[in-house]
């Protein structure tokens, strides 16, 4: 038995988050979610994106570890969903 995550389980998983928010989820969180690595889902979800099933819907703005403000992509399941550009703090 594989305690690999099947590709119908991992996109009713991303689904259901992406449900849960308007402004859509970081990669950190989408990995969080889903009990991938980071890399992981950065593959899975550029593959997503590809196929017109995921979107990069915008940025939110965060903090370095030296202070320097840095700009976090954030995706959403489905086509578009507008600007989400907002601070993370």
């Amino acid at each position: 038995m594989s305690d690999r995550i099947r590709a119908d389980e991992w996109l009713a998983a991303l689904h259901e988050l992406s449900n849960r928010s308007v402004d859509g989820f970081t990669m950190l969180e989408l990995s969080e979610a889903a009990g991938l690595s980071v890399d992981s889902t950065r593959l899975k979800m550029a593959a997503l994106i590809r196929a017109g099933k995921a979107s990069h819907v915008g940025e939110r703005t965060g903090l370095s570890s030296n202070g320097r403000t840095i700009y976090i992509p954030v995706y959403r399941m489905g086509q578009g969903g507008g600007d989400v550009t907002k601070s993370a703090g």
